[in-house]
């Protein structure tokens, strides 16, 4: 028998969404509210970017992290446009699993993470491209993390800043 929670609340989340727990935050910046249809891949494109925000009410500080799920390039100008002066983020979970159509140097130069993630495994798509690697370890000011190499990565905050767990 299904049970029915009245305290589960269900959003159906587009850019622009943003959900408050105390000081913290989840900001929605994509997909775009009309889902992008004739790129490379539609279901990609359509994917969830969250922008993660910790704040730090002691010291007034706030720190993000940006979790690009698969979403690529056509959606990122878009999510460019809508929030680009707000997608500077300390920490970038990589988009599209490191892929050429994952993301690109404005997309890193807005974010200009201090950490980067990319979820990879072995797979027959040769992620992450070679190219895009090189074009994330030179925008990332810290550590690139992959989860073929290093395995599970896991990151806390204090609102100040974003550390590795050993």
């Amino acid at each position: 028998m299904l049970e029915i929670r009245q305290e589960i609340r269900v959003f159906f989340p587009c850019s622009g969404t943003s959900v408050a727990e105390g000081k913290d935050r989840i900001r929605v910046l994509g997909p775009p509210a009309n889902f992008l249809r004739g790129t490379h891949e539609d279901i990609n494109n359509t994917s969830l970017v969250l922008k993660v925000t910790i704040t730090n009410t002691q010291q007034d500080t706030s720190t993000g992290a940006i979790l690009g799920a698969d979403t690529e390039i056509a959606s990122w100008n878009h999510i460019l446009i809508e929030h680009g002066r707000v997608l500077q983020a300390d920490l970038l979970k990589v988009s599209h699993h490191g892929s050429q159509y994952g993301t690109d140097s404005e997309v890193l130069a807005a974010i200009r993470p201090q950490y980067s993630v990319i979820s990879v495994g072995s797979n027959p798509h040769g992620h992450p491209d070679p190219e895009t690697l090189e074009l994330i370890q030179a925008h990332t000011s810290g550590r690139v993390f992959r989860t073929d190499m290093d395995g599970t990565c896991i990151f806390e905050s204090d609102g100040v800043s974003w550390n590795p767990v050993s």
